[in-house]
């Protein structure tokens, strides 16, 4: 379980970098990724019409990776992991590809 979390937060920690190389302003990016995760995923978790897709959004990566309980049906914990992961993946890969091309140009 200690694992499953130092791994949780080292790609939460990814994807903080990647979005901060997204987005120039750094208290936009604070502001809007902690909207995204205490607002929006909440939101979506809750209403009957989209709670099935909670399951393949970060915190119910998060949720699927550390405890396994969360509203619905949840990931197996590898799969939450290796989606959390890949959601990392994705936020550094487009941080550093935005930010080399804002310097280049």
């Amino acid at each position: 379980m200690l694992l499953r979390s130092g791994l949780a937060l080292v790609v939460y920690a990814v994807i903080g970098v990647g979005v901060g190389a997204l987005v120039r302003n750094q208290v936009g990016a604070v502001v809007g990724a902690l909207v995204y995760l205490f607002v929006v995923e909440p939101i979506i978790a809750s209403v009957p019409a989209t709670a099935d897709a909670y399951a393949y959004l970060p915190g119910g990566a998060l949720a699927a990776l550390t405890s396994g309980d969360g509203p619905g049906d949840l990931l197996g914990t590898w799969q939450g992991g290796l989606l959390l992961l890949g959601y990392g993946l994705v936020a550094a890969v487009l941080g550093t590809v935005l930010a080399v091309r804002r310097d280049v140009v």
